[in-house]
């Protein structure tokens, strides 16, 4: 990253440590504690997403300087939208589906108008073959893979640092690969170790405007491998990638289907809050991790198919819920 965009996000970031909390005050931009859907006991600010976007803000705008591209500034507007949505979503409290309606919407308009895709082609490892689809075919899938992480995502910010370790094990997994981190990919991974230790120490939490950014980086990611080489990236993977985090939200909504609920009730019958209760915080990170993620380093680095990756995944859940019965 340029100094002219690296000096001043790194200002903002030693501004928001010390006054996240006051701004967090003044806007009500915080959590209450709710025993039937949290198990925190504290009013706690929700100010991890303003890390999150003043990385990515000043990321996007380095981009858009060194690249001078429409793209560019396309991405640093679904960053923008994406934020200011989610962040409505933590100050109001927004109805589940408006939100996820203004995200496609939003999403889908950017997509359209700001990003030309060149590989139109999905692979699928299992049967060895791509589908082809038009350019706004690709975009309507885009558009709701996009939204779907970000719902996984904020699904899974139940308990503290769960979804920050994850995410930074993906970061590096996909490091790994390319020969090192990256200077994006190590400042990103800087300010969530930052933002894990804040949120450990109850200091604050991602909320929507977080969780949903790192979602959106991630899913980009997702685009910019498929569209590099479509074959080195398979449907398989990218579910290995988020596989724990997909099924559990599957089954929650299943349930409560078949209860008569609304899919997006707030509980806490999500997996890492049953690992929670079970095991304590540190042990059920770790068992949620290693058992989520094992499966995808092993196919990302060719030591098995992606199809016996899925499998293991599958068993690796099923397990889990025999021990949690």
């Amino acid at each position: 990253m340029n100094i002219y965009f690296l000096a001043p996000f790194l200002l903002l970031i030693f501004l928001l440590i010390f006054f996240h909390k006051k701004i967090a005050k003044k806007l009500s931009l915080v959590d209450k504690p709710n025993s039937k859907t949290s198990y925190h006991k504290k009013v706690t600010p929700l100010t991890g997403g303003l890390f999150l976007f003043s990385f990515f803000f000043f990321l996007n705008l380095n981009e858009i300087y060194h690249l001078n591209n429409i793209s560019a500034f396309g991405i640093q507007l679904l960053f923008f939208f994406t934020f200011v949505v989610n962040l409505i979503d933590d100050l109001y409290d927004l109805k589940a589906y408006l939100r996820i309606l203004l995200l496609f919407v939003t999403t889908y308009i950017l997509l359209t108008f700001f990003l030309d895709f060149s590989i139109t082609k999905v692979y699928f490892s299992i049967i060895d073959s791509s589908l082809t689809f038009s350019n706004l075919q690709i975009i309507i899938i885009y558009t709701i893979s996009i939204v779907i992480i970000q719902i996984v995502f904020n699904l899974t910010d139940g308990i503290n640092c769960l979804l920050k370790i994850y995410s930074s094990i993906l970061i590096i997994i996909v490091a790994q690969i390319e020969l090192g981190l990256n200077d994006k990919n190590f400042l990103l991974l800087l300010t969530i170790i930052l933002i894990g230790y804040l949120n450990y120490r109850n200091k604050l939490f991602l909320g929507s405007s977080g969780n949903s950014l790192l979602a959106l980086y991630f899913a980009l990611m997702i685009i910019e491998k498929n569209t590099e080489n479509f074959q080195n990236f398979s449907f398989e993977l990218v579910f290995l990638m988020f596989g724990f985090l997909v099924i559990d939200t599957l089954k929650l909504f299943l349930f409560r289907l078949y209860q008569g609920q609304n899919i997006f009730n707030k509980d806490l019958n999500h997996l890492h809050h049953k690992l929670y209760f079970k095991f304590g915080l540190n042990l059920s990170i770790i068992i949620y991790c290693v058992l989520g993620l094992l499966p995808f380093l092993l196919a990302y680095n060719g030591f098995i198919n992606d199809q016996y990756a899925v499998l293991i995944l599958l068993l690796n859940y099923l397990s889990i819920q025999l021990i949690l019965k």
